[in-house]
């Protein structure tokens, strides 16, 4: 096992969904209790039909109250957005795709103490621009990029 980090740029689409409702909305349109979720946190979730079949699996991040980030495999943003504007009626949330990166932290000792605030974090978000933390140091995660993803290395 390698002890060096780097992080990857992962192929994903990112949603965002701002405004006083937001969290409400998000609740009542995902599977994961986001309510729960406290700022800078995030999870898994599914994003259901309203009969409650899936359709489309997506990581939720809390930013605040009012604003999230929810990003999901590459080319199902679309089908994303247009689900959740649909059930949007008269609720104060804006939902929009978003131009973020994901990028993907991988080796040991990532944590929320290592993360985008600590010196390497900085550095990561100047070279490779706005993201969001997706991963961590998990080694299962490792063994699924494929060739095309771009990664850095890093002391």
């Amino acid at each position: 096992m390698s002890d060096r980090r780097y992080a990857v740029v992962l192929p994903r689409d990112v949603l965002t969904a701002e405004g006083p409702e937001a969290e409400a909305y998000l609740q009542g349109q995902l599977s994961q209790d986001v309510a729960a979720l406290p700022d800078g946190a995030s999870a898994w979730s599914w994003l259901l039909a309203p009969n409650g079949k899936v359709d489309c699996l997506l990581r939720i991040s809390r930013i605040s109250a009012a604003e999230w980030l929810l990003d999901t495999d590459a080319g199902w943003g679309d089908a994303a957005l247009a689900r959740l504007q649909r059930f949007k009626l008269r609720t104060k949330v804006e939902l929009a795709a978003s131009g973020a990166r994901v990028v993907g932290l991988r080796g040991p000792g990532w944590d929320a103490a290592s993360g985008w605030g600590s010196p390497i974090g900085v550095r990561i978000a100047r070279e490779l621009g706005r993201g969001i933390v997706h991963g961590t140091h998990d080694r299962r995660r490792r063994r699924h990029r494929t060739a095309g993803d771009r990664s850095r290395q890093l002391s």
